[in-house]
């Protein structure tokens, strides 16, 4: 399971709006509604986006960025003005981005004016076929939709007067401050009990994504209980390694999911994140969602999609490059790797970490052979992979 983290909110955009103006209607009176078709696709939710008369671009609709995003090699390809630069602090660490404004932009079928973007620098991870990717602003900027039912996104700027069917969740649309980006969505959700305050991000591939504060408070690092090792990644690169595990049912209002996977993180690390966590797209999309602006709240149907695949690593093992080969680091409990006999320490020799992860990126059932030392004594062991989570 590939697990790319909420980017970590994004400092230093300085004064300019990250959406600037949507286009009066006919009448000059109001801003018009409109919208646009989305798609579900390799773990993401993508929106086509046109920039003057150039496009449609690919683009991701990232709820966890308070920015929008843009290949920093697309901006120079058009002509974007440059603003100037700004600093991004993520998981990985801090890069240093490029402002660029893009004129006459349109999202879907809707004329929104002027968009500010932040330009791709090294290390700002979005999705390799994506020219961007757009931020919370594209529900907490006016009331808005995202119908995964009819695979709409939907803007009101009048507001939306009637919900039928929904319910208003237990959530807060923080509005930032004038400067500081898009403004964030948080839920609270129920675990085994315990209340949790996670961001609606829906940029992360993860059904739920625990911080280290989260992980420490349900005693969620135990040895003893079976994970998959994952290393979360976003701005700035790669951040330390998590664990997938099971964590039972998760309940937002009334709506009840059961035997849900989330990342944990590991609770000794320090965590400058706000909340507990983030909420992502594979649980997000099992529910029609609708920003309520007037009251800074969140509402919410169950939509009659079915939960997608369940994704993370089938062989429970983790290792890292090293002296004489690939260390084994990590050996998840009642895993794959664990019934093969592999253990921490043991050295495979005479293979890359890439060849190596690609011979384990097979189906269930499949067997894998590795050839590791321990203690200097050659040994085999054949794993064959399964769901064991």
């Amino acid at each position: 399971m590939r697990v790319i983290s909420r980017r970590a909110l994004l400092r230093g955009l300085g004064a300019a709006p990250i959406l600037l103006a949507v286009r009066a209607g006919a009448q000059g009176s109001r801003p018009q509604a409109g919208g646009g078709s989305i798609a579900l696709r390799d773990g993401r939710l993508w929106l086509e986006v046109r920039i003057g008369p150039r496009g449609p671009f690919p683009f991701v609709i990232d709820t966890g960025t308070n920015v929008n995003l843009i290949r920093a090699d697309l901006a120079r390809e058009l002509g974007l003005r440059m603003l100037g630069s700004l600093s991004m602090e993520g998981i990985g660490g801090a890069v240093i981005g490029e402002r660029f404004l893009g004129r006459n932009v349109r999202l879907g079928e809707l004329e929104v004016g002027d968009m500010v973007f932040a330009g791709q620098a090294e290390g700002l991870r979005i999705h390799h076929e994506a020219k961007g990717a757009l931020s919370a602003s594209m529900l907490t900027f006016a009331d808005a939709e995202l119908d995964f039912e009819a695979m709409e996104w939907r803007i009101r700027p009048a507001g939306i007067e009637t919900r039928p069917g929904y319910e208003m969740l237990p959530s807060l649309i923080e509005r930032a401050r004038p400067g500081t980006g898009a403004s964030p969505i948080f839920l609270d959700a129920a675990i085994g009990g315990q209340n949790y305050r996670l961001q609606v991000d829906t940029g992360s591939p993860a059904p739920l994504h625990l911080w280290p504060r989260a992980t420490r408070r349900r005693g969620l690092w135990d040895n003893g209980r079976p994970y998959a090792p994952v290393r979360p990644g976003g701005i700035g690169g790669d951040g330390q390694r998590g664990r997938v595990m099971r964590i039972g049912e998760v309940a937002i209002g009334s709506l009840h999911f059961p035997n849900m996977l989330a990342v944990a993180d590991d609770p000794r690390n320090a965590s400058a994140q706000r909340g507990d966590g983030l909420i992502g797209l594979p649980l997000l999309q099992r529910m029609n969602l609708s920003t309520d602006l007037r009251r800074n709240r969140l509402w919410a149907r169950a939509n009659a999609l079915p939960a997608p695949p369940e994704r993370y690593g089938l062989s429970g093992l983790w290792v890292d490059p090293g002296r004489g080969g690939l260390h084994v680091v990590e050996v998840s409990p009642a895993s794959p790797a664990a019934e093969a006999g592999l253990r921490v320490g043991d050295v495979i020799p005479d293979i890359g970490l890439e060849a190596f992860v690609g011979r384990l990126a097979a189906r269930p059932g499949d067997a894998v052979e590795i050839d590791y030392r321990r203690e200097g004594e050659a040994r085999r062991a054949r794993l064959v992979l399964r769901a064991f989570l």
